[in-house]
């Protein structure tokens, strides 16, 4: 492979990964569109999928569904799409609960 002037920039891109050469795709639409319908409220998507995405990118937990292709957004929205990841949302006492136990450890 040929070091000076003369390389193929598209090899040399290559060589160094290939998101280099390929942007990541942006979200999928639809999925957000799936995915708020079985949510209900945005606000707490954004938060099931920002909190996934973490931990897809941080490698403390592996994906649940095996395409390679998709980012970690998709990844994350595809999981709670296809109901391979569960959440709930807590009523008024549970949260009281939470903050005084999170009060507690402190």
């Amino acid at each position: 492979m040929p070091t000076g002037g003369g390389g193929n920039a598209r090899f040399s891109a290559c060589t160094l990964g290939w998101s280099l050469y390929f942007p990541p795709p942006l979200m999928n639409t639809e999925l957000c569109n799936e995915a708020v319908t079985l949510v209900g409220n945005p606000n707490i998507l954004v938060n099931l999928v920002s909190a996934r995405v973490r931990q897809l990118n941080s490698g403390s937990s592996r994906p649940l569904i095996d395409d390679p292709l998709l980012g970690s957004a998709d990844m994350a929205l595809t999981e709670l799409v296809e109901k391979k990841m569960e959440f709930s949302i807590l009523d008024e006492e549970m949260a009281a609960e939470v903050k005084k136990a999170k009060k507690r450890r402190k």
